[in-house]
């Protein structure tokens, strides 16, 4: 048995290495720190949170103009209407322009057109569809208002209502 033993040990560095006589090797793996893989590991793992947190960000970023593009939209489209009542609706079929510099990338368009109908005709003013939209960076977002209104014309102003009675 001691003669397979010593046929075993065939190089001695080995044997020692295998009981730990090596004082290179305690060295080594003695000393605090972090090997290669374990910092590889950690950066790739960093990597992907970083991918999703950046991914969330402009996630949130487009979120936010979006809503601000819906709560300003409507206040503009009806400050258009507005604009369009305080002239009595002159006949205006098509319309467009921008808010100016107040509020920048934010253009209008108007379309105007009367309504006929056999139920229609029965009143005494016209009835006009009113669309506005507003839109954003040239199309990227659009809110449109769509209100019908009656509306008197030039003549039906000039003659009194008889429904009204006298006056």
């Amino acid at each position: 048995m001691g003669e397979r033993a010593k046929g075993l040990n065939v190089f001695p560095g080995n044997a020692s290495r295998v009981r730990g006589e090596d004082s290179e090797t305690e060295e080594v793996m003695s000393k605090p720190g972090f090997t290669f893989i374990e910092v590889l590991m950690a950066i790739s793992i960093l990597a992907i949170l970083l991918v999703g947190v950046h991914k969330l960000q402009s996630q949130m970023v487009s979120m936010n103009q979006t809503t601000q593009f819906f709560t300003l939209a409507p206040l503009l489209a009806q400050s258009q209407m507005a604009e369009m009542e305080r002239r009595n609706f002159k006949e205006i079929p098509k319309d467009s322009g921008d808010f100016g510099g107040a509020y920048p990338g934010y253009v209008w368009s108007l379309n105007m057109e009367t309504l006929e109908s056999e139920v229609l005709k029965k009143l005494a003013y016209p009835m006009k569809k009113i669309d506005i939209s507003v839109s954003f960076n040239r199309g990227e977002r659009t809110y449109r208002l769509r209100t019908y209104r009656v509306v008197p014309d030039k003549a039906a102003a000039e003659t009194p209502d008889k429904r009204l009675g006298p006056t």
